[in-house]
């Protein structure tokens, strides 16, 4: 605690814990952020004299888990200043407190807007990636009525969220879209992507967003018709594929169908009339090929996919690192995380093998060769990589790096002390590498292997 508010450190969960980190204090820092970039670009704008558009993607932590109101969120009192129904009588919930930070926050980045006089030609997009979190994590007598469910189901508390659009004046002659319509077609927070793209005039490559569906008709035109004829969602271990008002959901050995026009809260389970039996198999049907999908295409028609060439490197995941180059594994004090096992640009390669193979043809894919593993040893870490004792042949250079931040991205390879090295066999060795965490509150390691 400090005298804004009290941060919630979750030091025993993967990624999260770093000392410096205070997160009652993380919502005003993204507004102040936000605000400042909005007026170091409209100042160049007006030094030079230009017109240069600008995109901010603000992402509020407020409804997210941990909820810690500021007391003071930019000059205005978050903490205690919301009074609901809770299980415990009290009145007070955190987290509806923090449902006030982000009406807060949101209003001082459209008030930003506005006395620079950009507010009435900035289209803004109002949205959520989940639904509503369930009334034991909110401690109140919340509820995402009419809907069934909540976050991380498949229920419709847990998938349909708001989208709310405003580009204009807030009158019909001054505005793209027109104030106070609706629309109800089924669209996916994912078709932002190419609705932007295309709103913009910037072409998307054949290769990205291949399960994006621009709705600028929608947003700019009124068009009323779907623009996807039918929508696959995931959470909580089920699946559901929407087609028109009909929700047809799989979980395990159980299925259920809906008609969300006249059931919206998924009361009534009609998968048992006989009536319905040639939609849900013609909806099961859709729904097996969507999953049977190989991550190349989510579309009928694939699109072509680019072919790595494994002697020239052009940093394949675009992550920025130079060429040959990815962490691909990161190691902690406090546990590991990380995307070794992903295949970012889907060769069919995994990243950890990618990187530190260098996809070099000769040296195969052998997932005993790098993968490197953590321990402790009194006051030091233990890391323990394998290395391929013909790694010289290969131009395989293996080196070990360490921050403190990740957030900082400043990475150093001093204190480490090599110990013992073993031979495996199958022209294998095992590396043990002790670091010092004296003075340290967090550490994370990764294993570089730089490739020809």
């Amino acid at each position: 605690p400090d005298s804004n508010g009290t941060s919630v450190i979750q030091g025993w969960e993967c990624g999260m814990g770093l000392p410096n980190w205070k997160t009652h204090e993380v919502g005003p820092m993204l507004v102040q952020k936000t605000i400042d970039f909005i007026e170091r670009h409209n100042q160049t704008n007006r030094v030079n004299g230009t017109e240069i558009p600008f995109l901010i993607n603000y992402f509020a932590e407020a409804v997210h888990v941990p909820h810690t109101p500021p007391t003071n969120f930019l000059g205005t009192v978050v903490a205690g200043t919301t009074m609901v129904d809770t299980y415990d009588g009290t009145g007070y919930s955190e987290h509806s407190d923090m449902l006030y930070e982000l009406d807060v926050a949101l209003g001082m980045i459209l008030d930003a807007l506005e006395t620079r006089g950009l507010l009435e030609n900035t289209l803004i997009i109002f949205t959520s990636d989940n639904g509503g979190l369930k009334d034991a994590i909110t401690h109140t007598t919340f509820s995402n009525e009419p809907l069934n469910g909540y976050k991380s189901t498949a229920a419709e508390g847990g998938h349909r969220i708001p989208l709310i659009v405003k580009w204009g004046d807030g009158t019909a002659e001054g505005s793209h879209i027109p104030p106070g319509s609706v629309a109800n077609q089924i669209v996916n927070v994912m078709d932002i992507y190419t609705t932007l793209a295309e709103i913009v005039g910037v072409a998307v490559p054949t290769n990205q967003a291949l399960d994006s569906i621009s709705m600028r008709e929608i947003w700019l035109e009124g068009r009323t018709d779907e623009i996807r004829p039918t929508m696959v969602g995931f959470g909580g271990g089920s699946y559901y594929i929407r087609d028109g008002d009909w929700k047809y959901t799989v979980e395990g050995d159980y299925a259920g169908l809906y008609h969300l026009g006249d059931d919206l809260g998924e009361t009534a389970d009609l998968s048992s009339d006989p009536a319905n039996a040639d939609r849900i198999s013609a909806m099961q049907a859709e729904l097996d090929a969507v999953l049977a999908l190989d991550g190349t295409t989510n579309r009928s028609t694939a699109s072509p996919q680019p072919v790595p060439d494994p002697s020239i490197y052009t940093d394949l995941d675009l992550d920025g690192m130079e060429d040959g180059w990815e962490r691909a594994y990161f190691a902690s004090t406090n546990g590991y995380n990380g995307g070794a096992l992903d295949d970012i640009d889907q060769d069919g390669l995994e990243n950890l093998m990618e990187y530190a193979l260098g996809g070099h043809p000769t040296a195969g894919a052998d997932d005993d060769s790098v993968f490197p593993t953590i321990g402790s040893s009194g006051s030091d870490v233990e890391f323990v990589y394998n290395r391929r004792t013909n790694a010289a042949t290969l131009n395989l250079t293996y080196e070990l790096e360490h921050s403190d931040n990740l957030v900082s991205n400043v990475w150093n390879s001093g204190g480490y002390v090599e110990g013992d090295t073993r031979g495996l066999g199958n022209g294998l060795e095992s590396v043990t590498n002790l670091f010092s965490t004296v003075g340290k509150t967090n550490q994370f390691m990764r294993l570089k292997v730089v490739a020809p």
